[in-house]
């Protein structure tokens, strides 16, 4: 992001990240234990984010784990199919109160034709 200041006329020009202007940044990604989702939760983890990381079996998720262990507290792995609402409900559960600054949904849903997503 490039923030440009006026003093005393001259503008001048800052180079920041989005992190450098919200701290404390929340990001939860669905689907983040393989593909787009666990690259999305690498980026803001190294960005210096707070990441809640989503996907259906947290148990076989051993990259996520992984990163767990390097990220300091700022990942947490939740269990949630977004396909199944209690699932869904139990995650909201896990996350609490914590504020979402955004959300990457990059979770796979195996709708097809005549399928109807959870109430």
């Amino acid at each position: 992001m490039n923030i440009v200041v006026e003093i005393d006329g001259r503008a001048i020009s800052f180079l920041t990240t989005l992190t450098d202007v919200i701290t404390n940044a929340v990001a939860l990604i669905t689907g983040a234990n393989r593909g787009l989702g666990l690259e999305f939760t690498r980026q803001y983890l190294a960005d210096g984010w707070q990441v809640f990381a989503t996907c259906r079996d947290p148990a076989s998720a051993n990259e996520l784990q992984r990163l767990t262990q390097k990220a300091g507290g700022k990942l947490a792995i939740v269990a949630m199919d977004v396909t199944d609402a209690k699932s869904v409900r139990a995650a909201a559960t896990q996350v609490g109160d914590a504020r979402i600054d955004l959300l990457v949904n990059c979770a796979e849903s195996p709708a097809s034709p005549g399928r109807r997503w959870a109430k």
